[in-house]
């Protein structure tokens, strides 16, 4: 992200708490500001999914990530 002189991830894609959620937290170690689009992704199962989501926002909002 930083070759491109990029600090902003905007994440999509399957398996909301697996893939995207590693992906967030990688991206945010590294100082990433990431936005998860709730209708881009979908879980493994609709309460996981859920979950991740919910986790996300009260954490993740409030750490400024977002």
């Amino acid at each position: 992200m930083k070759s491109f002189n990029r600090n902003t991830l905007i994440l999509t894609g399957a398996a909301t708490n697996v893939c995207v959620y590693a992906t967030a937290l990688d991206a945010m170690q590294r100082d990433t500001r990431v936005i998860v689009l709730s209708d881009g992704v979908a879980g493994t199962s609709i309460e996981l999914h859920e979950t991740f989501l919910k986790k996300y926002r009260l954490c993740y909002w409030r750490c400024g990530y977002c």
